[in-house]
């Protein structure tokens, strides 16, 4: 679905077989990093897909054997070997070649029992792991989830590292990664390479589309296919998680109206994809200890960018206003390792910015009522009960947004009519002097409903 990253894999698979004719420690690990839902999970599975086809062609020379580790738990020496024999029944089920397969499982064999002792352990336990042509791809997602203890069990393996052993180290987390590991002393695998994986471009995300068409042979015609192109487009934010989560959302509406497009309602995909994308945000927000009040104000405070002392300005000041609140483990180190800032613009500069918008917006929110954040999430029923229950349907949020507002940048239409039904006030501006129909589009139907209640 990616195709930036297979490019990107097949480097990084052939960069390990590479590994084997050079001395380990020169070529040992290669960190790939990113803001949430990036693809870095999906890009460490086609590396390992792209390594098991190649130990599938009977080609002589250097093959490379993929181990992934997804948790924290399995980062020292007794787990690996856990985890080693794991990998062995996976990859017994897709190798087809059996003279691979027994080279595969007894080298992987030996890693477990050098796993079980410690990598860098004494001769005898050194010359168990000798897998000739072969190299051991050791993927491990997620660095930032790793303790800060120095002592953690769980850091043994990254400490020690995997110099003079032909293995080859790619590690996956969010942005400053490198700062992650020397934090917890992890100094070892000496970094060959980081790599920032970027947005998917709109054309790549109507490409991705139109396969997505075609591979399950969905009733379509030109004009259908291009409508839903430019809504997919806007409703992804260039991230492949909330695409995939879009076209599944998709494919669970086709499935109603017997596979035919053009009779899918946009908006029930709509809020089935942001109904899954609101509960991945959620648990980036549940990451700190901090109300997820304190969080919103920090990025609504934020705007579109600041550099570092600006970022700890801002920390700083809404701790102050916010004594009696719990602010928890508001920090700008906090906030750059769980994807909250990211890099932006010329190194430079320093600036730092929210990398996807609408975390971004909807983190901001949570400083307003429930309204706001039912607005927009697009839930209609919910919505109607919180008005019957009289909460201000014209606060505002620390954007100065009103519910109003947020019903139209987010394009809910009868969401737009149930608020103006309700007294909702067209002629409120928010923080940017905008009214809500400056978000609307044009000739759209939201426009035409707030024309006919404006004054």
């Amino acid at each position: 679905m990616i195709s930036g990253t297979t490019s990107l894999s097949l480097d990084i698979a052939q960069a390990a077989k590479s590994s084997i004719s050079s001395t380990p420690r020169e070529r040992s690990t290669i960190v790939i990093q990113g803001p949430p839902g990036i693809g870095k999970s999906s890009l460490i599975e086609m590396i390992r897909q792209d390594c098991i086809d190649n130990l599938n062609k009977n080609e002589e020379g250097p093959k490379t054997i993929p181990v992934t580790i997804k948790s924290k738990h399995f980062l020292f020496f007794q787990q690996l070997g856990q985890m080693t024999q794991k990998t062995i029944k996976e990859l017994s089920h897709v190798i087809n070649n059996n003279k691979i397969k027994k080279k595969i499982v007894g080298i992987l064999n030996s890693l477990s029992f050098v796993s079980a002792n410690g990598i860098n352990q004494p001769a005898d336990a050194e010359d168990k792991l000798d897998p000739g042509d072969y190299t051991i791809l050791l993927m491990i997602d997620e660095i930032q989830s790793l303790p800060t203890n120095h002592c953690a069990d769980s850091l043994k393996l990254l400490r020690t590292g995997c110099d003079g052993y032909p293995i080859f180290l790619v590690l996956t987390g969010l942005a400053n990664s490198e700062t992650v590991l020397t934090e917890r002393g992890i100094f070892r695998p000496k970094i060959d390479k980081v790599i920032n994986l970027q947005p998917l471009p709109n054309e790549e995300v109507k490409t991705s589309f139109g396969k997505f068409v075609k591979c399950y042979n969905i009733q379509s015609d030109p004009s259908t296919t291009s409508t839903w192109e430019k809504l997919i487009v806007t409703w992804v934010d260039g991230l492949p998680k909330h695409l995939h989560n879009a076209l599944k959302a998709l494919g669970e509406e086709l499935l109603l109206v017997g596979g035919d497009l053009s009779q899918v309602n946009p908006y029930a995909v709509k809020r089935r994809a942001m109904e899954t994308r609101l509960q991945y945000y959620e648990t980036y927000i549940k990451t700190f200890d901090a109300e997820p009040k304190i969080v919103g104000e920090f990025m609504a405070d934020l705007g579109t960018s600041a550099n570092k002392d600006k970022i700890i300005e801002i920390i700083n000041r809404i701790k102050s206003r916010n004594k009696s609140e719990k602010t928890g483990s508001l920090n700008f180190e906090v906030l750059l390792r769980n994807g909250f800032i990211y890099p932006h613009g010329s190194p430079h500069l320093g600036l730092y910015r929210c990398p996807i918008p609408s975390l971004q917006s909807i983190a901001v929110t949570k400083t307003g009522s429930l309204l706001h954040i039912l607005t927009y999430a697009g839930s209609e029923q919910n919505l109607t009960s919180c008005i019957n229950d009289d909460l201000a349907i014209n606060g505002v949020d620390a954007w100065g947004r009103t519910p109003l507002h947020i019903a139209v940048e987010a394009d809910w239409p009868v969401i737009v009519n149930i608020l103006l039904e309700q007294g909702a006030d067209p002629n409120i501006r928010d923080g940017q002097n905008r009214f809500p129909h400056d978000l609307a589009q044009t000739g759209s139907e939201i426009a035409h409903s707030l024309q006919n209640h404006r004054k």
